[in-house]
């Protein structure tokens, strides 16, 4: 896949710096307001962590 991002970064002008893969953080909606927390917890910590990775490239 990361030769089609390449090629799609040169055709539109841009600098590809690599892939950023994103995953453990479910989407699912819970009913459970303590789970329902958690999760928003883990998402804004995702965040934070996708955050500093790209400020770093």
């Amino acid at each position: 896949m990361s030769a089609s991002l390449e090629l799609t970064a040169k055709l539109t002008g841009l600098d590809y710096s690599g892939e950023i893969v994103a995953c453990g953080v479910s989407c699912t909606l819970r009913n459970d307001d303590e789970k329902q927390q958690k999760l928003i917890q883990r998402a804004a910590d995702q965040t934070e962590r996708l955050s500093a990775l790209i400020n770093n490239l």
